[in-house]
């Protein structure tokens, strides 16, 4: 189950740093003057489309904890829902100021930035922190009203 919920956090971040679209072009071959050429029809690219609806996640219920096991959940939560694989929370803020609080209060908890990665054009964040071999990521995403944070035990 937490591989499910690494895989569905990831790729959340990785649609939302999506490259457009590639359109093919169709170059001729040419063939030996001896052949008799058959007109046809030049393929043409088909439209494709793009949704301009955003992403929804299950907003989580509930009073927000303190911390999940031994990781500080943001005073500012405002709604927060846990198990032993995961945590997520809301709250109004910054990308910025979700990064910061985490940045400065992990190491001190004995864990190591390993990574981080970000989408392209949403503003998501994705931190990755190891200790003691274990690998916990936290992904921030922000959203029109709020920004969803889930943290996650891999």
């Amino acid at each position: 189950m937490k591989y499910l919920r690494y895989l569905f956090c990831l790729a959340l971040l990785l649609s939302a740093c999506a490259a457009p679209a590639i359109t093919p072009t169709v170059e001729p071959t040419a063939r030996p003057a001896t052949e008799t050429q058959t007109p046809t029809n030049t393929p043409r690219p088909s439209a494709t489309s793009t949704s301009d609806t955003q992403t929804t996640l299950p907003t989580p219920a509930g009073t927000p904890a303190s911390a999940w096991e031994d990781i500080p959940v943001m005073p500012a939560a405002s709604n927060g829902y846990g198990d032993g694989e995961s945590y997520v929370f809301t709250i109004n803020g910054t990308v910025d100021e979700i990064e910061s609080y985490y940045a400065q209060r992990m190491p001190a908890l004995g864990y190591e930035l390993f990574a981080r990665g970000e989408g392209d054009g949403a503003g998501s964040l994705l931190l990755f922190f190891m200790k003691n071999g274990a690998m916990t990521t936290i992904s921030i995403i922000p959203f029109d009203t709020y920004i969803y944070v889930m943290i996650l035990r891999v």
